[in-house]
């Protein structure tokens, strides 16, 4: 039996988990108003078309942040490259297998391009905008409907004021309910079968431009029947409730959780997360304050306030170029000197700038590119990027980018988007026998996996002293897998990669090829000195 809610009890439901997320709403409206003005209607209402950016009088907090999501963006989740590749998780025999390789790296690249034709990239930048100002994003992916069975994917980030999520035991995010404003003809086509409330079902022929608040729970269900493949037994059960009446308006399901609520960083306690944005407001308020004075005052040296006596002048002050005034006294009239000191100032701003900077991870994304840098700067380059960006990492792989590339795997497997697997994939999964894990290959995660790559490369570099000496020193290292292992981290096609049966075969080729020399040039040996033994005979037989 599936689990049974009452459009009273997810109303309840959605009033107690506004109840937090008020107390979070005046954080998240400091931090739009200085860092994203366009996003600035959390708590406040504004006038659509009104100017934005009036109160802000510096765009340095708002540029790095941009950079900030758009390098993610482009490390993580890039359109210009493949970043991820499907394997199977702890078992090295089957990721071998050339069937099992090729359905699985066929089945990333189908992937890869059902996401790039989708609006997947245009989401997930609004997605890593929220992240790194809000500390908390949700983005959310179903299948595309359409006439066929596979019409492709469907992306959309909500904003931080359109929904409330829930945590599991762990601490991982598995309900969440999203908030939607639709007319009274938005709600119609939306739910053309559906019984609707008195109020929408008038408002849709009197005044169809008047808006309903909708909820859209997705929760999961703890009571089912698996054997059943309908909506109302899948493990997430789908709620369409109307908020004012408090009716369902619609039930379904979902085979996997279709959000992906993703915290920065997550204070024990807390739901919502931080990010940068919040660590960095201290400054940019006080940079923001700071650039205004600097304006103000920089303005009053351009064009200084004037004083004047009373009756020391003759008419009016004129102080357009070229034109006079006429004063009864030298002294009746004069400007105001300001006192400040500019460069102290410029310093100043110059401190609060680099601290909004690094805030924002601005050096540390980026990987070196001279040529002049040797290989240990670069390692250690890597390796303090790996240190300062590691722990992030983590969290982003466990609550966006695994679930994100599982649910879109999953959704194209059920609609038959991938190539008939061979059935060494049938029956490795039929068994149980392993479950899929996603490899990234972007360059932050690389940048992770470079460690055992300079692992390697310092080892031969130590061993190279010992090997003049003794080289069978070299015998303790395995080079065929630490070649492997090099290649792996470093994301070489597995394409030019040879197979450990083809080494052998092409190992025993060059054996007996050598053996082959080997028996020729010894039998050349053999005729030369059968040869030189029978001319020093002859040579005898003659003298004798």
């Amino acid at each position: 039996m599936a689990d049974e809610y009452t459009g009273k009890e997810l109303v309840e439901r959605y009033s107690q988990g506004m109840q937090a997320h008020r107390l979070w709403e005046p954080h998240w409206q400091s931090i739009a108003d200085h860092l994203l003005p366009r996003k600035a209607t959390i708590n406040t209402v504004r006038t659509r078309g009104e100017k934005a950016h009036k109160d802000r009088f510096s765009s340095a907090p708002m540029h790095y942040h941009e950079v900030l999501a758009a390098n993610l963006q482009g490390t993580l989740t890039s359109r210009s490259f493949r970043w991820f590749d499907l394997i199977l998780s702890n078992n090295d025999e089957l990721n071998k297998d050339p069937e099992m390789k090729g359905w699985l790296q066929d089945s990333s690249k189908r992937m890869w391009s059902a996401i790039n034709q989708s609006n997947f990239h245009s989401h997930s930048h609004e997605f890593y905008i929220d992240l790194t100002g809000f500390g908390t994003a949700n983005i959310v992916v179903q299948a595309k409907p359409g006439p066929r069975r596979w019409n492709g994917l469907k992306f959309r980030t909500f904003p931080i004021q359109e929904y409330i999520f829930e945590e599991d035991e762990d601490g991982q995010p598995n309900a969440v309910c999203m908030f939607y404003n639709w007319t009274a003809r938005q709600i119609r086509s939306q739910f053309p079968n559906a019984t609707l409330s008195n109020s929408v079902t008038k408002a849709f022929k009197t005044d169809p431009n008047r808006k309903f608040m909708f909820l859209h729970w997705v929760i999961p269900r703890y009571e089912s029947d698996p054997s059943k493949k309908d909506k109302m037994n899948m493990p997430f059960g789908s709620y369409w409730v109307d908020h004012q009446s408090e009716i369902i308006v619609e039930e379904g399901g979902f085979e996997e959780f279709p959000a992906m609520p993703t915290r920065w960083s997550r204070n024990s306690g807390e739901v919502y997360g931080r990010g940068p944005g919040s660590t960095a407001l201290a400054d940019i308020k006080v940079l923001n304050k700071a650039t205004e004075l600097a304006l103000d005052s920089w303005a009053k040296n351009l064009d200084p306030p004037w004083f004047v006596l009373d009756d020391g002048v003759v008419g009016k002050v004129d102080l357009r170029p070229g034109k006079g005034t006429v004063v009864r006294d030298r002294d009746a009239l004069w400007f105001y000197e300001s006192r400040g000191r500019p460069g102290v100032d410029q310093i100043k701003f110059e401190d609060l700038r680099n601290s909004i900077k690094m805030t924002f991870f601005a050096d540390q994304l980026e990987l070196p590119q001279s040529d002049r840098m040797t290989a240990e700067e670069i390692r250690t380059r890597v390796e303090l990027m790996q240190r300062v960006l590691g722990p992030t990492l983590g969290r982003l792989e466990t609550e966006y980018l695994n679930p994100l590339v599982m649910r879109i795997f999953s959704i194209m497997l059920r609609a038959g988007a991938f190539a008939e697997p061979p059935q060494i994939v049938i029956d490795a999964f039929n068994e149980g026998e392993t479950e899929l894990e996603v490899k990234y290959s972007g360059p932050l995660a690389r940048a992770e996996r470079l460690t055992e790559v300079f692992s390697i490369q310092r080892l031969y570099d130590s061993m190279a002293g010992p090997a003049q000496v003794d080289p069978s020193v070299m015998d303790i290292i395995n080079n065929d897998e630490a070649a492997r292992v090099i290649a792996f981290n470093q994301d070489v096609p597995e394409s030019i990669i040879r197979t450990p049966e083809e080494i052998q075969a092409i190992r025993e080729s060059r054996a007996e090829q050598q053996q082959m020399q080997q028996q020729m040039e010894l039998g050349l040996a053999q005729s030369q000195i059968a040869e030189s033994s029978a001319k020093v005979r002859s040579l005898d037989a003659e003298t004798g």
